[in-house]
């Protein structure tokens, strides 16, 4: 008797299997970028995305976080972030849960717009 395939997962299912991994290989990260598009709702989180000349990841740092911080940077600052890689669920969206931020200079996206 031959066998049929599985069937293929849900996209629930897939998404959970995928968030799984990544939170587990990439649960504490350093990345180095420029900060854009930064959005603070009045909930006091952060929404933002860093970026380079190739690539861009988007970034939310918790208010808790960012009440700890001791600096934190503007859009154009080119910044060494550390955190760790989630995934939310029902967008199925990747994103860099910021903990700590340090300056790493000018963004040279930024010193492009400036010249």
């Amino acid at each position: 008797m031959e066998r049929s395939p599985p069937d293929p997962p849900k996209v629930s299912q897939l998404v959970r299997s995928l968030k799984a991994s990544l939170e587990a290989g990439f649960s504490r990260v350093a990345v180095v970028g420029e900060v854009s598009g930064l959005s603070q709702p009045g909930s006091g989180h952060w929404y933002f995305d860093l970026k380079d000349e190739a690539a861009v990841l988007p970034c939310v740092m918790w208010k808790g976080v960012v009440g700890r911080q001791r600096w934190l940077p503007k859009v154009g600052d080119e910044v060494v972030a550390t955190g760790r890689v989630t995934v939310y669920e029902p967008r199925g969206k990747m994103q860099l849960s910021v903990e700590t931020f340090a300056p790493h200079g000018l963004g040279a996206l930024q010193q492009a717009f400036l010249l």
